[in-house]
């Protein structure tokens, strides 16, 4: 590729990127939102079904095509580690401001890395295990716990980090076998199942604008899963990944029009920790790959 192209490709996959976590912000915002009215399991399972739903359309007549896996075992693993850090993510939405929760979803990318070792068979040096400590620091100012460390509050947002970095892990892994729209059609497969069989339990009839914001859910939703696909598409990983950090300025923004919310010093204390070691582990993770 000439470096024109090359340079307009890593363009596009930043936009990409830059516009899926725009969605996926709105997802979340709504996702709130809806909670205050509605159960949050009814609530996940129009986020999954809708996703499930528009996943067909989009791939049109090749859908039965993507449907066959090499690996079908572990992508009914990677749908299973998303849906529980949705469910715990969904749920974090009632104890902790928008952003704060956003802000500890960062961990998940640090923990990929000290995953990586164990899972994935790679070697961690040193200076990227100091990275993950950084990280883990930034944690600790953000929730900065006391003698109740394992109260509510801090366990599920961090239960849903440590899930979102087995997914982010096994969805590296499905890569190297499966298509990535064979992955988009398995993603939401186990949170539609789960929740499809708790729902008829809690269901609650919207009214219309509890349907409107429903509909919306599984539009940002989809849409965010399609434009995620495209970043990796257009250019390699390590150009558009630093870009992921802006979820957090749509979530702040999100978090103060429609909540009154502002993350607090230490929240960004903490965050700007959490984002400085991820930008310093990609960055190792780089040069590592230069020398081989």
């Amino acid at each position: 590729m000439d470096p024109i192209s090359e340079a307009a490709s890593r363009r596009r996959g930043i936009l990409w990127m830059l516009l899926s976590c725009l969605l996926f912000a709105h997802v979340n915002a709504i996702g709130k939102h809806l909670t205050f009215d509605y159960p949050t399991l009814q609530v996940l399972w129009v986020r999954f079904a809708f996703q499930a739903l528009m996943s067909a359309p989009l791939l049109g007549r090749g859908l039965f095509q993507f449907m066959r896996s090499r690996v079908l075992g572990l992508q009914l693993w990677r749908s299973f580690y998303l849906t529980v850090c949705t469910v715990l993510f969904f749920f974090s939405l009632q104890l902790l401001p928008f952003a704060d929760i956003t802000a500890l979803l960062f961990l998940a990318p640090i923990l990929v890395t000290a995953l990586s070792a164990p899972m994935l068979g790679e070697t961690i040096g040193a200076r990227r295990w100091a990275g993950v400590v950084a990280g883990f620091a930034g944690a600790l100012i953000i929730i900065r716990p006391g003698i109740d460390i394992f109260q509510l509050s801090t366990v599920v947002p961090l239960g849903a980090a440590a899930f979102l970095a087995l997914y982010q892990v096994s969805s590296r892994v499905v890569s190297r076998s499966d298509h990535a729209m064979t992955t988009l059609v398995y993603t939401p497969l186990v949170g539609v199942l789960f929740t499809s069989i708790m729902v008829p339990f809690v269901w609650q009839t919207p009214d219309a604008e509890g349907w409107i914001f429903m509909i919306l859910l599984g539009i940002f939703g989809i849409g965010g899963q399609y434009a995620l696909i495209k970043a990796f598409e257009a250019t390699e990983a390590s150009a558009v990944a630093p870009f992921f950090y802006s979820l957090l300025i749509w979530a702040t923004l999100l978090g103060f029009f429609v909540w009154g919310e502002l993350p607090d010093s230490w929240t960004v204390l903490g965050a700007t920790f959490m984002i400085a070691s991820g930008l310093y582990i990609l960055h190792r993770e780089q040069v590592r790959r230069g020398n081989h």
